[in-house]
């Protein structure tokens, strides 16, 4: 993919999926993932370069959806692009509501992973049922052969 490294894809170093941003320096972080994204993708030929982006989007998940590049493949409506992005949005703030009571409270952080995970299925469901049948059909075409990824610890 082109433009911001995607969300939650642990090839480029992106935060997870849904994740709340990295920190003041994110911008140089995106930067970096970006060019080691290029550096990888030199190495890759054409067949290898498509099936890495297959990968990502299906590591990233329907979080992908909200980057530009991919909404426009897919052919989202400004509508639909801005009703993902209130969605992801959503998230992350509950996320850091979430992160900050468990800091203040000495929660328990499995717990609180638990939570995660349900609020990224709850958006990642809310995404797809925005979609049409022909974009739910190009989603799922450009994410190509599924593939089954090892824990990422989420």
């Amino acid at each position: 993919p082109t433009g911001a490294p995607p969300a939650g894809a642990p090839p480029t170093g992106a935060p997870p999926a849904g994740a709340p941003p990295a920190g003041p320096n994110l911008d140089q972080r995106r930067a970096e993932m970006e060019k080691q994204e290029a550096e990888v993708k030199a190495l890759l030929t054409e067949p290898q370069r498509k099936r890495f982006d297959e990968l990502v989007l299906q590591l990233e998940g329907p979080s992908a959806l909200g980057r530009p590049e991919v909404a426009k493949q897919v052919g989202l409506s400004e509508d639909q692009q801005a009703k993902i992005q209130a969605a992801q949005q959503s998230q992350m703030q509950a996320m850091r509501d979430l992160m900050q009571e468990s800091r203040d409270g000495g929660g328990d952080r499995e717990a609180m992973m638990v939570e995660m995970a349900k609020m990224r299925e709850a958006t990642n469901k809310a995404i797809l049922d925005l979609l049409t049948e022909p974009q739910k059909r190009k989603w799922a075409e450009m994410q190509g052969k599924p593939f089954t990824f090892e824990s990422t610890g989420r």
